[in-house]
């Protein structure tokens, strides 16, 4: 287990419990509201990402800058986010894979 993955799983159980102690005990603060609605919703965003970062840390370095472009995308033109998302699960799909075999000398 790596240190990023530990620090993921604490700052996720942070917020969560931000957010429920938010939910059970609201605050006189203007900013409780939005304090709360952050943590209930990035808390279990990051515990999924806590529970898929082996398997994240396996994709590609082109494919996890994508994802930023394509949110940026969905949020200011969603139109084009139904072209763009096939065009990046395409080029995922069908990159070329390395062409080292094992066992087959000659």
């Amino acid at each position: 287990m790596t240190v990023k993955r530990h620090a993921i799983g604490v700052v996720a159980l942070i917020l969560l419990a931000v957010g429920g102690w938010l939910t059970v005990f609201p605050s006189e603060w203007a900013g409780g509201q939005s304090l709360r609605a952050a943590s209930l919703r990035l808390g279990p965003f990051l515990v999924v990402l806590w529970l898929a970062f082996p398997q994240l840390a396996r994709l590609p370095a082109w494919l996890l800058s994508t994802v930023p472009v394509l949110v940026l995308l969905l949020a200011f033109r969603p139109r084009w986010f139904f072209i763009a998302l096939p065009v990046v699960l395409a080029l995922a799909i069908l990159r070329p894979r390395s062409s080292t075999r094992r066992g087959n000398s000659g």
